[in-house]
């Protein structure tokens, strides 16, 4: 069952199955799907190793999509992408950074 499964592992499964999901609705309506989008929920929960698989499909998923964004607080994460945009709280609202 889903549930016997680690925080980890539950997560890999997740993304497993949203990528693969998004890519039969597109061709089967034959619709290009030029973004994607990635929530780091779960991150967190995977080992060094985990976090590296989670990486490397971030790395590769650039050659698929126009536009890949990862919302992430995972300071590993935060490199495996060539531009990021650091949005940090402040007393006097929010700043935004655009790295490259």
């Amino acid at each position: 069952p889903y549930e016997d499964f680690s925080g980890g592992e539950q997560f890999r499964i997740n993304m497993a199955l949203r990528l693969g999901l998004a890519r039969v609705l597109a061709d089967r309506e034959g619709v290009p799907v030029e973004f994607c989008f990635v929530d780091e929920g779960g991150i967190g929960s995977l080992d060094p190793a985990g976090v590296a698989a989670v990486k490397d499909v971030i790395a590769a998923l650039q050659s698929e999509f126009r536009l890949v964004l990862l919302v992430s607080h995972i300071p590993d994460c935060q490199d495996c992408l060539p531009v990021q945009i650091n949005v940090k709280a402040g007393q006097d609202g929010s700043t935004i950074e655009v790295a490259a």
